[in-house]
């Protein structure tokens, strides 16, 4: 037996929902995490790619939003809650064998009746199982279900849905199944109980003894965050067959009625209606039943009363066949009890009325078109989940993107390579080099804390002892003014290749070596596109600001010491090629500056020119760019541009250098370095200055 229903927080449907809550990238890094979360056993990830929904097995796929889109806790929540109800069928339905051959025969022989009821009746079961899985998920996939019942309320006020539709059992069936069902499991939202009583008793009926018999199928969870994927499927396809059973009978029943001259399903055989939503064909063929499908699992149905039956009892036998495998081309498809469609006073599937879909996806549908149609003009990306890091073995990054052991990265020459640039530039790097050292060494400041019970006496306090106040004493304490943390981040595109990249090696080499004995936290990234994304395109009319993939190459992590990162830095012209998508490159290597501790941060961007990858809307480029670097200057962080034999980053950086050769890079950017870290009156070289004080002089 199931387990008693729990007590639910209910999230109140007010004013609050509707305010602005995160972004679009926020909300999308947040599903993923929650959802990779709920199923990390079984490897399920969230992609938010191109405009559809649908679920494999292995990966929720959500519409991609834009992301800087506002999103409110509404949307969150709904989308949220459709998206752990998918995550529920990748845990708990299989996606082949039967239960996905019933599924594509059903939708081949036009059952739209039996494939509504048996989705509706899967989501039951893993709701259930959901439930017992972790306590909250009840209440995370409420909101997402009071958005469905909320529309078809609606539909029903304005007549869209009439009273013999919602009379008619082989029309609303399905859809007060799940009303059953999750009022049962404790759903807070009132609109379930405001659904059920729509529709007429017998209709209600029939939901209730659809529900018992769904209660005594295994959903697969054996604890808490514990699933028993044999159990599961077992249930699954267990499911299956009872949904074909009650619509075999159900079929056979009305048809009994029929020619009795007794209908009593509250609406006549033929009715046509213009809305509902049986599965499309092409989603079975292509990826398989979205909602319901599973595989195999043994033999046989539960026992249970028949829930089509108007008395509450009726026949267990299964012997009334299967669709005709074998039907030659142009024979029309027949009911699974053998009846002729073609007859006009036989109820069939095929010529039955839709049945109101029960499908949760309604509810995404509309929070996604809400959300572009208030962003029209937003960024977006085809697939994110296709960007990626790429890192020395050992090595790990921490953040939502995908992580892959780069082999390049490990190569054994780039430890040679990087000892030979690094006693290229010893002569002209040297002089300055330690110069900065010694500034950072200085900037240590030393001093006298006072009020302290011990130390030494402080003289000025020498009143307080008349006064009986022990606190006379002060103490030397030592600060470190540099609580700074560095990111460079390198334009790995290969227009890079050759000169360029040996020019920004060396840039990268030198700071970090210059750098080395400080307090300074470094980390040396680098970024180019890869392959060109996929993702499904279904709505059309929605365009794509990046439909490149990113890789992100981890050189030099925070916490790991030059010495440790001279291989993979080494290695760094070794890497190039591809395009540059610079402003979402740079957001990444800043998502993990902004996790560092340090009061002070800065970020280097280094580039020989300006965005080009592809994209849909190519004249966006340069303004997005600009936007995402003063979206890291919001963040508090300092940034500035190093251009590698190009002025390119003018236009992009408020401070920035140009590098044109080694005397460059010693001068421009280690006194650059020195300026962001001192203050601006910190020169590494002095010619020009004692060059200012000559000509005044004069």
């Amino acid at each position: 037996m199931r387990k008693a229903k729990r007590n639910i927080t209910y999230i109140p449907d007010n004013g609050d929902l509707d305010l602005p809550y995160c972004t679009g990238a926020e909300f999308m890094d947040a599903t993923a995490t929650v959802v990779s979360t709920l199923s990390r056993n079984s490897e399920t990830r969230v992609s938010f790619a191109g405009d559809g929904a649908y679920t494999n097995g292995h990966e929720v796929n959500l519409p991609a939003l834009p992301e800087d889109a506002t999103i409110t806790k509404r949307q969150g929540l709904v989308t949220g809650g459709y998206a752990n109800h998918e995550a529920l069928h990748n845990l708990l339905t299989e996606f082949g064998g039967d239960t996905q051959a019933m599924c594509r025969e059903w939708d081949r022989n036009g059952r739209k009746f039996t494939l509504s009821l048996a989705n509706a009746m899967e989501d039951v079961r893993i709701e259930m199982g959901g439930r017992d899985l972790y306590n909250g998920l009840p209440k995370a996939i409420d909101k997402t279900s009071h958005e469905v019942n909320t529309a078809l309320l609606e539909k029903v006020s304005s007549g869209e849905i009439g009273a013999d539709e919602l009379n008619d059992f082989g029309v609303i069936g399905p859809v007060a199944v799940t009303w059953e069902g999750r009022k049962r499991l404790g759903y807070p939202s009132d609109t379930q109980q405001r659904c059920l009583d729509m529709v007429s008793d017998d209709v209600k009926r029939r939901a209730s003894m659809i529900v018992d018999a769904i209660q005594n199928l295994k959903t697969g969870v054996t604890g808490m965050g514990e699933v028993n994927k044999s159990e599961a499927y077992e249930g699954c396809l267990e499911l299956h067959k009872l949904a074909e059973k009650i619509s075999n009978d159900y079929t056979t029943e009305r048809n009994e009625q029929e020619r009795d001259g007794n209908g009593d399903n509250g609406t006549a055989p033929n009715n046509e209606r213009t809305s509902g939503g049986g599965r499309r064909a092409e989603d079975s063929e292509q990826s398989g039943p979205t909602n319901g499908t599973g595989n195999q699992g043994d033999d046989g149905s539960p026992t249970v009363p028949n829930p089509t039956s108007s008395t509450g009892h009726g026949s267990q036998a299964d012997d009334k066949g299967q669709a005709d495998k074998d039907t030659q081309s142009g024979d029309k498809p027949k009911q699974i009890d053998g009846t002729d469609p073609s007859h006009a006073d036989v109820w069939t599937e095929n010529n039955a009325p839709d049945p109101v879909s029960p499908e949760l996806g309604q509810a995404l549908d509309a929070i996604v078109n809400q959300v572009n149609q208030k962003t029209k003009n937003g960024y977006r990306v085809l697939n994110r989940n296709q960007d990626m890091w790429r890192v020395p073995k050992g090595v790990k990054v921490g953040t939502s993107l995908i992580t892959k052991v780069s082999r390049i990265l490990d190569d054994k020459h780039g430890d040679r390579y990087y000892s030979n640039r690094l006693s290229n530039m010893s002569n002209k790097l040297g002089t300055m080099r330690r110069k900065l050292e010694r500034a950072l060494m200085s900037s240590a400041r030393v001093k006298h804390e006072s009020g302290k019970r011990t130390g030494k006496l402080d003289t000025r306090r020498l009143v307080n002892i008349m006064q009986f106040d022990p606190n006379v004493f002060r103490s030397k304490i030592e600060t470190n003014a540099i609580d700074t943390a560095v990111s460079i981040c390198v334009d790995l595109s290969g227009s890079m290749n050759g000169q360029e990249i040996e020019l920004a090696t060396d840039c990268c080499v030198a700071i970090g070596e210059a750098l080395t004995g400080t307090n300074v936290s470094l980390e040396i990234t680098g970024h180019k596109t890869t392959v060109r994304m996929s993702g499904d395109r279904q709505r059309g009319g929605v365009k794509y600001n990046r439909t490149d993939g990113i890789s992100m190459f981890m050189f030099k992590p925070f916490g790991k010491t030059m010495k440790q990162s001279r291989t993979a830095l080494g290695n760094m012209p070794n890497c190039t090629g591809g395009a540059n998508a610079d402003g979402d490159s740079w957001l990444y290597a800043v998502e993990r500056l902004a996790q560092r501790p340090e009061k002070r941060r800065i970020f280097i961007a280094m580039s020989d020119g300006r965005p080009a990858y592809s994209s849909d809307l190519p004249k966006t480029h340069y303004s997005h760019t600009s936007n995402c670097v003063a979206f890291i200057q919001q963040m508090g962080i300092d940034v500035v541009g190093i251009g590698i034999l190009d002025d390119c980053v003018r236009q992009f950086f408020p401070r920035y250098v140009v590098v044109q050769n080694l005397d460059d890079l010693t001068k421009q950017v280690m006194d650059q370095l020195g300026k962001l870290l001192l203050g601006e009156r910190f020169a590494v070289d002095n010619s020009d200055l004692i060059k200012g004080v000559a000509r005044n002089v004069k």
